[in-house]
């Protein structure tokens, strides 16, 4: 089962103290342990696991929100604020050769995603299938967002949780 998690961190100082309290949020409030509690170890490109929690998750975060989710199985999402991306991106690191911004951040997200899910990062070298990926639209303060997720599971759910998350 997949979840899906979203929440400001303009009052964090980093992002990534962001994306661990949401963690730690989320571990206390739906599987009543915490990130004290658990040990994190990071695999060769850096992807975040737990070594002694059946739980595997990934964290992502742009201008402003800070997504998370968690699953049963292998996850990877990307968050991305919704701008224009130039063409020799796309044709350089993405293998597409056009001026279309959704096209360009919905490919971006994509091998974000996957990247993240295999721990290979976005420079990996293939491309397999099957895995199955899911679009979200996102609006925040001032900009639109687009969140992907990759997992070898096919059912996403329907919304992202909001967390409105506060400095411990």
């Amino acid at each position: 089962m997949i979840r899906l998690f979203l929440s400001e961190y303009s009052h964090y100082k980093q992002q990534s103290q962001a994306g661990r309290a949401l963690l730690d949020f989320v571990l206390k409030t739906n599987y009543g342990t915490s990130i004290r509690e658990r040990e994190i170890l990071y695999g060769g490109q850096g992807k975040p696991y737990f070594s002694d929690f059946p739980l595997h998750f990934n964290v992502s975060h742009s201008g402003g929100l800070v997504a998370l989710a968690v699953s049963d199985q292998a996850i990877g999402l990307d968050i991305e604020v919704i701008r224009p991306i130039k063409r020799e991106i796309g044709v350089r690191f993405l293998g597409i050769d056009t001026d279309d911004k959704m096209e360009l951040i919905r490919a971006w997200t994509k091998r974000e995603s996957y990247g993240k899910m295999t721990g290979e990062g976005f420079h990996f070298q293939s491309f397999c299938e099957p895995h199955h990926f899911h679009e979200y639209a996102i609006s925040g303060h001032y900009d639109d967002y687009i969140l992907m997720v990759c997992s070898p599971q096919s059912v996403f759910p329907d919304q992202v949780e909001h967390i409105a998350l506060q400095l411990e």
